[in-house]
């Protein structure tokens, strides 16, 4: 009876979607190996929001940058060890966490807007841009962030050096 009880209860979990969860306060483990340089910082949008950002950088010179953007209910860390190995790879990560999700201040996953998401992602490229002139970038975004980062490249005609959009919701009505 406990085993059915604990498996309807799992399976109820997955079928109603993620627990509206608060914003994280102890920082999970981000630690990388001894030839990955790992940082973390915040920084401010142009509209005096902190969001949480995270760096993994090559110990030799990056063959160029990639910024990753997460999905909805998603937060950067999980895609740490997609970062150490790109950065084992010889590419810098850049990624972030979207307002309102993970460390990042704002209402717990609630998007405002696309603009706004896609202004915020242009504060991050631009920093980027800043700090490596002469290097490539590449968008990675995984489902929302996929979409964030296809309407990034369509609104600005930024020059990337490569776009990988994962799962992005490319067409659809959200009333």
């Amino acid at each position: 009876m406990i085993k059915n009880s604990m498996a309807l209860a799992a399976t109820l979990a997955l079928a109603c979607g993620a627990p509206y969860m608060p914003m994280r306060t102890a920082l999970i483990d981000t630690h990388a190996p001894p030839d990955v340089d790992y940082a973390n910082d915040k920084f401010v949008t142009d509209d005096g929001v902190n969001l949480y950002e995270q760096r993994w950088m090559p110990s030799r010179e990056a063959r160029g940058t990639v910024v990753l953007v997460h999905g909805f209910k998603d937060h950067s860390s999980r895609y740490r060890s997609l970062a150490v190995s790109l950065a084992e790879h010889g590419f810098a990560v850049r990624t972030f966490d979207m307002r309102g999700h993970g460390y990042s201040a704002g209402v717990r996953d609630h998007v405002v807007s696309a603009d706004r998401c896609v202004a915020d992602l242009d504060r991050v490229v631009g920093r980027v841009r800043l700090q490596s002139p002469d290097k490539g970038v590449f968008l990675l975004g995984q489902g929302f962030g996929g979409t964030i980062a296809g309407l990034y490249a369509v609104r600005t005609h930024a020059k990337l050096a490569g776009l990988v959009l994962s799962a992005p919701a490319l067409r659809g009505k959200v009333n």
